[in-house]
């Protein structure tokens, strides 16, 4: 299967309302769900199909909507970053200590924010929110209602699995797409894109199932070791990442 974060939509509705008011109980939690589930039935059917379309040409998942906590209220999932030093491998193989900005990982926003439109929606999408945790938001379930007619804008590149029956598996970045091939112990059904092919050529060892190149045999190696026994089974050997044989 596909490694995804099966977050439910009412994640955290009950632990919102009740820290909203003091006073609040199960009873005050089942009626906001209530309120929602009419809201879901409703609006949010209408909204997601809204924002599948132009000028927004974002496609959700099967059964991917917003972490309710009212009707059109919703916790989003937010990066972390904090500035450290890091050790940075140069192109001869030396190391030299940098400050950058490194991910501590996706977090949910400390308060609903809205999502009682598309263009709200796509608004904090744009901006770098994601409704579920990157693992979850990197695969899009497509039908063929949801292609763009001719003359409608051209959605940002999806590269498709038609290996999972009639429903098609589409995904919006080709790292996405190679973890999922990755998975299944798939052969692509695509040739490398050229923009990756042009990041590739700059390193000696590149792992596509990671979207990760590497400048030596220790840093690659490394990279490899990480993994469990079984990892390594599927994973590509460190001769097969090798880019210039």
């Amino acid at each position: 299967m596909v490694v995804t974060q099966q977050l439910e939509w009412d994640k955290f509705l009950d632990a919102y309302v009740r820290r909203s008011d003091a006073r609040n109980n199960d009873t005050h939690v089942e009626q906001m769900r209530r309120y929602i589930d009419g809201y879901r039935l409703t609006e949010w059917i209408n909204t997601k199909r809204m924002l599948s379309q132009a000028p927004h040409n974002i496609v959700l998942a099967e059964g991917l909507e917003p972490h309710w906590v009212s009707p059109g209220k919703a916790i989003y999932w937010q990066e972390h970053f904090a500035r450290e030093q890091v050790e940075e491998e140069n192109p001869d193989g030396t190391t030299n200590k940098v400050v950058k900005d490194v991910s501590k990982g996706w977090f949910p926003t400390t308060s609903g924010l809205p999502a009682n439109n598309p263009y709200q929606i796509a608004l904090y999408l744009n901006k770098g929110f994601r409704l579920r945790p990157p693992a979850a938001a990197e695969v899009v379930e497509v039908s063929e209602s949801a292609v763009p007619s001719e003359g409608d804008p051209a959605p940002q590149n999806i590269f498709y699995c038609h290996r999972h029956g009639d429903k098609r598996r589409g995904f919006i970045s080709w790292k996405a797409y190679m973890r999922h091939a990755y998975a299944f112990k798939e052969q692509p059904e695509y040739n490398v894109p050229a923009d990756v092919l042009k990041r590739v050529q700059r390193y000696p060892y590149y792992c596509f199932v990671h979207g990760s190149g590497y400048h030596s045999l220790r840093t690659v190696s490394r990279h490899y070791n990480q993994m469990t026994k079984d990892e390594q089974k599927k994973h590509p050997t460190i001769e097969e990442m090798q880019t210039k044989k």
